[in-house]
Order: C-alpha cells, then structure tokens, then sequence
C-alpha cells in the first residue's frame, strides 16, 4: 500500500517537523494514522520526503523526516491558457484535472467574449494541492495571474503554440505524436463564446497553429481536459 501524501510548502532539512491544523486534522481524524506510520511530503515543487509519524495530534502532529529526493518534472511541459466560465464549479472542476494530469502551468485569460470571472485565487490553489496529492505527484501546476488575452502574447516562451477554435476551414486536428518530448507546448482555450476573429489573427500573428480537439463542439473546461490529455504526450 502506497503512503499517504501531504502537502508542506517548505520542507526543511531539520529532522521534525509539525504539520499545520489542517494536515494534522486530516492525518489524526480523518485517517487516524498512528505514531509509527510512514507518509510522504510534497513541495509541489519536485521535492518528496519520506517521513514517520512521532506525535498524531488533532492540530499539530509531528513527525520526523527519514529522507529527502528531488524528483525531475516529466515531460512534455505543456501550459494551459483558458478563458474562465460562468459555472464556477466546473472550471474548480478543470482546474483539478489540471493537476491529476501533470500540467505545467495554467493561466486564466480575459478575453473579448469572457462573460465572467468569479473565482479565488486563493481556492482554486487549494484544489491544486488536493489534486495534487491525491494523485501522488511531486510537481503542482503553476496558477499564473489572470492576464487579458492580448498581454500574454508579449512574454510567451513556448516552442510550440495551439489555439482552439471553432473555425473548421482552418483548423487541424491536434496529433501529439508529431510532437517531441522536450518540446514545451501551449495551447489557448477560448470562452463559451469562442475567440473573436481579432484573437485568432493576434495568435497566428505570434505562432499560434488554429487545432481542433475533434468533431464535437466542447465545453470550454471540456476542450480543456482534452487539450491537456492531447498535449501530455508525445513521443
């Protein structure tokens, strides 16, 4: 049986460490691990420690750190720029997939047909970490700030560049394998509206390649599961 993960934004190199409230609640509580009992520790950063449970407690548990190891990202690096939608809980919904898939980076973008942003930063950082250590990763996507659709294009680095949209006289269908492993990617999701015709002559002014996800006509926070499912492998 695997070990249980939790989520340390600093592991330090001391030897004990004590869990926050809300680790400790859910080690003692919630899966009443007893002293003795192995778990793991994440950054979201690369690092995993082994650690040993010394002191279960409601809100301050203790443990003792056996061994550290800094675990390489596992490319392809793909990053996710995505208009936010009306429904809150579907994009939280998105923004956790994100992290189960190993996405790098996802940047919420403002786009002429965004209707509405309504989520907390804040939020949507925790469902990271929960996806995160549900499926035992050590790298958490990066949330970038929101920016407008027409900022990003100015400091992209990207070597290879999708947009998603509805136009099917100029689209192609979006083959991973014709990618390269060590190639970073990124793809942009357009709002329920789709891109205004001024975006799409922006992207493809700036390298962007228009791609369809396939026949269907996607949720936004669909095209994006599909997109992030596409763009993690290569061969």
């Amino acid at each position: 049986m695997q070990s249980h993960f939790f989520f340390l934004n600093h592991i330090p190199q001391t030897d004990h460490v004590i869990l926050d409230e809300a680790s400790s609640h859910h080690l003692y509580r919630v899966l009443r691990m007893m002293a003795g009992e192995k778990i793991v520790l994440t950054n979201g950063k690369g690092i995993l420690a082994e650690a040993i449970i010394t002191t279960p407690h409601k809100s301050k548990s203790e443990i003792q750190i056996l061994e550290q190891k800094e675990i390489p990202f596992i490319l392809p690096s793909v990053t996710i720029a995505i208009s936010p939608i009306k429904n809150v809980s579907r994009f939280e919904w998105f923004i956790e997939k994100c992290s189960e898939l190993g996405i790098q980076k996802i940047i919420p973008i403002i786009c002429d047909r965004t209707e509405k942003i309504n989520f907390k930063q804040e939020r949507l950082l925790n469902i990271l970490k929960s996806g995160l250590l549900q499926s035992k990763q050590a790298w958490m996507p990066e949330l970038l700030p929101t920016e407008r659709f027409k900022n990003i294009m100015s400091h992209l680095c990207e070597k290879k560049r999708f947009i998603a949209h509805c136009n099917p006289d100029e689209n192609k269908i979006l083959i991973p394998c014709n990618l390269k492993k060590e190639e970073s990617r990124i793809i942009l999701i357009g709002p329920e509206g789709d891109f205004s015709d001024e975006e799409i002559n922006i992207a493809k002014s700036n390298d962007f390649m228009g791609v369809s996800l396939g026949p269907s006509v996607l949720r936004t926070e669909t095209a994006g599961i599909a997109a992030a499912v596409l763009l993690r492998q290569s061969h």
